[in-house]
């Protein structure tokens, strides 16, 4: 059912029977419950520690010795956190921190070539949205702190380097 035709259905509801939807919809979905928590008392601070909780969880997966995040979920989870309409600035600081561990954990363990490949992917995209957000160079300066902290093998930091360097040139276009 598109936008439109769900907005034609609700209005030709009586108040009673919306407000009677809306709780049907608040204890039927997990989803719609933490939307409307949200929306009455909007807290970006709680809602982003929660989702650190759930991202680190995935990211720190493992299978015999080798991390094995999926990456598929990990956009899916920064999707759903920038879609409460929070902060630019607070979906950056996630994606970061996401990155963050991917390319501090790059050096000491296993992963696979997916994982390995996301670090670079999700500081570009951090790059993009603080672009867009008019945040670039502070974003650009926390990029370039967590490439030179001791942990960051110096192979990898070069790597996601090169794909920065390819973002600001097709930027420039």
């Amino acid at each position: 059912m598109s936008k439109a035709a769900l907005r034609k259905e609700l209005v030709k509801m009586s108040q009673e029977q919306l407000v009677t939807l809306i709780l049907d919809l608040y204890s039927a979905r997990p989803q719609a419950k933490e939307y409307f928590e949200f929306f009455l008392n909007p807290d970006e601070k709680e809602l982003y520690d929660k989702y650190v909780k759930i991202v680190e969880k995935e990211v720190y997966r493992s299978k015999r010795g080798m991390l094995c995040a999926r990456v598929s979920y990990l956009n899916a989870y920064i999707k759903d956190f920038a879609s409460f309409g929070v902060s630019a600035s607070a979906v950056i600081d996630l994606t970061l921190h996401i990155a963050r561990i991917i390319v501090i954990l790059e050096r000491a363990y296993y992963m696979t070539d997916a994982l390995h490949n996301s670090g670079g992917k999700l500081i570009v995209a951090a790059l993009a949205r603080a672009n867009d957000a008019g945040l670039f160079k502070e974003t650009m300066q926390r990029v370039e702190n967590l490439l030179a902290i001791p942990q960051v093998r110096p192979r990898y930091a070069h790597e996601i380097k090169e794909q920065i360097a390819d973002y600001l040139m097709e930027a420039q276009k």
